[in-house]
């Protein structure tokens, strides 16, 4: 027994047809009514199929012939045609749904707005069209075709779905929102999703997982009609290449609205914490003990710039002096016996000193303190000021990087990019020979290196 109940449906009267339910067949004029649960029918003229108090009815323009849930001899087929059409020729039009109509119960799955499950047909009137459940959407039956219509009057407004602002960005940076959940709207509902905002090129992703490890429509800046009821929203933008520079982006789902503020830190960030990458791409690494004043250290160790997301190219391994272990030079900074060599602090100092200085006395012409001129001849960040850090001004920077200076315990390279478990080169001398170095890992610092062994260096300016 197949079950086609008449949901949707209001009056129509319809002259002129011919009508097939199952072998039976009724013509003439139908009046048809609801009254309470069931559908009455009020021939003129003609024999009208009748079985077991149910009725064959002619709906809308004329295209289709339902029998009730009771109808009987419904074993074939059911058609319907406006006269001078034979009533077959309207029977192959419609046999691709009378197929899908005529699968077991068992199959049965559910539409909704309205409710209903497979293979009820109601009539649309916003669509002027019947429908049919194939399990999941209400199917359009114009021209015997399919074609999926939305559920009249379903609502597509999904409740308020906020998204954090964020600010201290760096610049030209690629930053992407918290994952926002779409819920309100009725289920098999669509609705148009776009993302738009004057600047910072954003896009949106659509996810059917919270942590978005499942994607239903990957990253885009185009609109698209989705049933986004359940799933979840990201959005991602560049940041402004600008200091203290705020971009809104606007997400949309149907008729509701949600703005994503990225704002990136002011041009001074030394009111955040150490460990802030600065709007201009710098990372705040505290105070220096020369100067009282600001230090920061570039991105990358030496040799090393960055990506967009991380630091790439090789590492900077430099000599102190020229690389040769004969010839050395005693310069005319400070000589430190002892850490932490607060007579030598002023890294900046130290490292004019070092750029002009002869490094090698065995060799003829001036000879390059490797490590201090190349930090000397730096331009990166905007900035040429940069300089090979002072042992107090490294202990500094390595005491920000590593704060309980113990390795592995999870506050590692706080300041990003270091080797973990190297020495790096500072600006201070021991003699003519030997210059201070101090290890990532512990802080461990010594003058016992000679100054033509090659080790990593960072940059800073103040």
């Amino acid at each position: 027994m197949v079950s086609i109940p008449g949901k949707g449906l209001t009056d129509h009267d319809q002259k002129g047809f011919s009508a097939v339910c199952g072998n039976s067949a009724v013509s003439g004029r139908l009046r048809l009514r609801l009254a309470g649960t069931k559908w009455r029918h009020s021939p003129l003229h003609g024999q009208a199929y009748q079985g077991a108090g149910s009725y064959a009815a002619i709906c809308g323009n004329g295209a289709l012939a339902l029998c009730s849930a009771e109808c009987v001899g419904l074993s074939r087929a059911f058609a319907v045609s406006r006269k001078g059409i034979g009533p077959m020729k309207a029977l192959y039009a419609l046999s691709l749904p009378v197929l899908l109509l005529m699968l077991p119960n068992a199959a049965r799955a559910d539409c909704v707005n309205p409710a209903g499950v497979e293979p009820d047909i109601i009539y649309n009137r916003d669509h002027k069209t019947y429908q049919f459940c194939d399990g999941t959407n209400w199917q359009s039956m114009a021209g015997g075709g399919m074609r999926y219509i939305q559920p009249a009057g379903c609502d597509n407004a999904p409740a308020f779905f906020p998204f954090t602002a964020q600010a201290g960005l760096a610049v030209s940076t690629l930053v992407t929102s918290n994952i926002a959940t779409i819920t309100g709207m009725d289920a098999g509902c669509t609705a148009t999703v776009s993302v738009s905002g004057a600047s910072g090129s954003p896009e949106y992703r659509v996810c059917s997982t919270s942590d978005c490890s499942s994607v239903t429509q990957d990253w885009t800046a185009a609109n698209n009609t989705i049933d986004m009821q359940g799933k979840y929203l990201q959005l991602r933008a560049t940041t402004s290449a600008s200091a203290g520079t705020e971009f809104t982006i606007t997400a949309s789902v149907g008729p509701v609205s949600s703005d994503w503020s990225i704002t990136t830190l002011p041009a001074d960030c030394s009111l955040s914490p150490v460990g802030t990458v600065c709007a201009d791409g710098t990372v705040y690494a505290g105070t220096s003990p020369a100067s009282s004043t600001p230090m920061y250290v570039t991105r990358c160790d030496g040799g090393r710039v960055w990506g967009g997301s991380s630091c790439g190219g090789s590492r900077l391994n430099t000599s102190w002096n020229n690389g040769n272990s004969s010839g050395y030079v005693n310069t005319s900074v400070s000589d430190c016996a002892a850490a932490p060599c607060a007579g030598t602090a002023d890294g900046r100092a130290n490292t004019t000193t070092l750029a002009a200085a002869d490094s090698d006395s065995g060799a003829g012409g001036t000879q390059p303190h490797a490590a201090a001129v190349y930090c000397d001849g730096l331009n990166i960040h905007g900035y040429t000021d940069w300089y090979l850090p002072s042992l107090p001004e490294l202990d500094v920077i390595i005491r920000a990087n590593n704060p309980d200076l113990t390795n592995g315990t999870g506050d590692d390279n706080t300041l990003g990019d270091f080797a973990m478990t190297s020495y790096y080169w500072s600006s201070s001398e021991g003699n003519s020979a030997l210059a201070w170095r101090q290890r990532v890992s512990d802080g461990y610092s010594e003058n016992t290196s000679s100054k033509y062994v090659a080790i990593p260096i960072r940059c800073a300016r103040r």
